[in-house]
């Protein structure tokens, strides 16, 4: 199995990690534990997928990372 491979497989299992914390009630969509995980595995898939230059998944990935990081920042207390 090549390098890039395994840097695919690992940013895909940390997003079905998180889905499935999800799916089966463990963590909110709220919560950083499936938060975290979420946006870490989108971006390891954005930068496999820049450097494979699959263009199409780049942006669907970018995407998701945009709205998972704008999920976390929200969640930040605001202080005063």
């Amino acid at each position: 199995m090549s390098i890039g491979i395994a840097i695919q497989l690992f940013g895909a299992a940390l997003n079905m990690g998180a889905f499935a914390l999800l799916h089966f009630e463990i963590a909110p969509s709220s919560a950083l534990r499936y938060l975290v995980p979420n946006f870490a595995g989108s971006v390891v898939l954005v930068a496999s997928a820049y450097h494979d230059a699959q263009w199409g998944f780049f942006l669907l990935e970018s995407a998701w990372v945009i709205v998972t990081a704008q999920a976390i920042v929200k969640r930040r207390p605001v202080r005063h």
